[in-house]
């Protein structure tokens, strides 16, 4: 009686260790499915957060850089602890005196809206306490658009049409198809969405905004191309629509229609790729500066060079002697490769023997 009786707490002091390993293992998987939904979810606002910024601001839409500017300055006016401001194309650098008069701190708000003023705005702040940046942010935003507003011209809010979330997840292959059953396409072959916008405007646009505006409007049949033209001299800028078709049609008005399954196809521009045609024993050994001006004729830009103080005689090493080419890509540095393609404002490092 008593083995059966041990022989029972045994087996069930077992089985809820098993369960409670088990349940453990389920809550540590799902922390780090949790986890990696969060970082990745975090990586992609920061990427779209990041091509944002990197949009050149036109302003061609009725307003100038000078009447941004006249906005600013007439601005700090209201906010006498503003001491100092910067305008930096559409980001507007702040200095601000602390209420006890002993420090600064800093402050920026940027109104770049996917290349456009429409009075949105970003700000950053070295003290989150203080409602100055607000102020003024929203002191230069009804200034916008009251100008906006009094020249007639309505803009739509650039940053509202971004779908980070599901179209943008992978820039380098930007398109949208909606999954659906034959007999629905089948349906819906007939169905038509009026167009929210002429093809003008949607051209010079970053791909962003264009996927998501298309998307928003109904169409769900969407490529897009890179055209990788964007070299040293180049005016255009990364992501850069070049070229919409619909169903082969380049040149489109606001309120045509099209079905909701017309194909669209957006070319956009891209940085150029140089393929490297040397190994690193190429580049050994020789002097820095022919190496640099080797990789700038083949169309690099973006090339910097690191002393190597070892030298103590310079009879094995010559002063000057190359030891290893690097180039840096997401934050690494790696040897170059024979064949590899890398774009040609990649970083590349040369390091060299000196005394």
């Amino acid at each position: 009686m008593n083995f059966f009786y041990v022989l029972m707490i045994t087996a069930a002091v077992l089985a809820i260790k098993i369960s409670s390993e088990d349940k453990a293992k389920e809550n540590k998987q799902s922390f780090f499915e949790n986890e990696y939904t969060v970082r990745t979810e975090s990586c992609k606002q920061k990427d779209v957060s990041d091509e944002r910024k990197n949009t050149p601001c036109k302003f061609n839409d009725g307003i100038s850089y000078e009447d941004f500017t006249h906005i600013v300055k007439s601005s700090k006016k209201h906010i006498k602890r503003i001491k100092e401001i910067l305008v930096d194309k559409a980001v507007v650098y702040c200095t601000v005196e602390s209420q006890t008069g002993y420090s600064d701190w800093n402050f920026q708000v940027d109104f770049n809206d996917w290349g456009h003023l429409t009075g949105t705005y970003w700000k950053t702040s070295e003290n989150s306490d203080s409602n100055i940046p607000k102020r003024f942010g929203d002191l230069i935003s009804g200034a916008i658009q009251q100008l906006l507003y009094s020249k007639h011209i309505n803009l739509p809010e650039y940053s509202d049409y971004i779908d980070s979330s599901n179209i943008l997840e992978t820039p380098l292959n930007l398109s949208y198809f909606e999954k659906s059953s034959f007999i629905k396409k089948l349906l819906s072959r007939k169905k038509q969405v009026l167009l929210n916008f002429d093809s003008c405007h949607l051209i010079r646009e970053h791909i962003y905004f264009v996927i998501s505006a298309l998307k928003k409007n109904g169409f769900k049949n969407i490529t897009s191309v890179p055209v990788k033209d964007i070299g040293k001299n180049s005016n255009n800028y990364p992501f850069e629509v070049a070229q919409i078709t619909i169903d082969g049609v380049s040149s489109f008005k606001h309120g045509e229609l099209f079905c909701i399954y017309a194909e669209i196809r957006i070319l956009y521009h891209a940085k150029q790729e140089i393929k490297m045609p040397h190994t690193m024993r190429f580049f050994k050994n020789k002097n820095y500066i022919k190496v640099g001006d080797e990789l700038e004729s083949m169309g690099f830009s973006n090339i910097y060079e690191r002393k190597i103080n070892d030298l103590v005689t310079g009879w094995i090493k010559k002063n000057g002697s190359v030891e290893e080419v690097l180039v840096e890509i997401n934050d690494k540095k790696i040897p170059i490769n024979k064949n590899q393609l890398y774009e040609f404002d990649t970083k590349i490092i040369i390091l060299y023997h000196t005394f």
